[in-house]
């Protein structure tokens, strides 16, 4: 699927506050990772069964939409440490004690805590999957070798690894996918061949996100099947 290079990077994590949590943005704080294992965890719980009623045997008790957890570890870097701070905690107070030069951040744990946008991506790969209403449920520190890291635990709410093409299309500028929730206006979408996954059929930009299944976006020119590919293509930050 991937023709991407820079291998010598494991991955990045870039992320963003969200200003609705639950609402995927376009992320813009690039951080260089070194493993990440985020699931999103089916781990269904039947209702008991119920003589005479087969229908009602058929649905979940717990977890019907099963949330995505994980940890994401990384060297610790006074750049991004603040962000995973003001996700356990809560937004820090800043207070400057030399203009441009030093400044103390204080930090004590509120009711209200910030949700993210993350975007994942691995060495090697040229897309990213976005996970979105995201907060942060612990760090832990630990050194290694005299380099100290973090482990961040996250729990999101949603999660956009991939799409497929419900309608298919050769022309024109509308799309219809299985899920466009987690896509912004900033997104370019790479179309990939359902049959062979590692032939890219097209790159489209997205101009609107109408609703649940359908985007508006740049003029499409290949010949997309339904159950064909998308994907979010990789922001070159790292």
């Amino acid at each position: 699927m991937s023709t991407a290079t820079g291998y010598s990077k494991l991955g990045y994590l870039s992320l963003i506050k969200e200003s609705t949590a639950g609402t995927a943005l376009y992320t813009t704080e690039p951080i260089e990772i070194l493993s990440e294992s985020i699931v999103t965890n089916w781990d269904y719980q039947s209702v008991s069964p119920i003589a005479g009623h087969r229908s009602a045997n058929h649905h979940s008790a717990l977890n019907r939409v099963g949330p995505c957890e994980g940890t994401i570890e990384m060297y610790a870097d006074f750049e991004s440490i603040g962000h995973f701070l003001n996700g356990v905690f809560g937004e820090n107070t800043l207070t400057t004690l030399t203009a441009s030069v030093a400044f103390q951040h204080d930090w004590e744990s509120t009711n209200t805590l910030v949700s993210y946008t993350l975007d994942i991506k691995m060495g090697g790969e040229d897309y990213i999957t976005r996970y979105f209403g995201a907060r942060i449920k612990s760090v832990t520190f630990s050194k290694d070798d005299n380099l100290y890291k973090l482990s961040i635990n996250v729990m999101a709410q949603r999660v956009f690894s991939n799409a497929r093409v419900l309608v298919a299309a050769s022309s024109g500028t509308a799309l219809r996918l299985d899920q466009t929730s987690g896509l912004t206006t900033s997104d370019t979408l790479i179309l990939l061949d359902e049959p062979d996954p590692s032939t890219s059929l097209q790159e489209l930009t997205i101009t609107t996100v109408t609703d649940e299944t359908t985007l508006v976006t740049a003029t499409i020119t290949a010949s997309l099947a339904v159950d064909d590919i998308a994907v979010i293509k990789a922001q070159t930050i790292l």
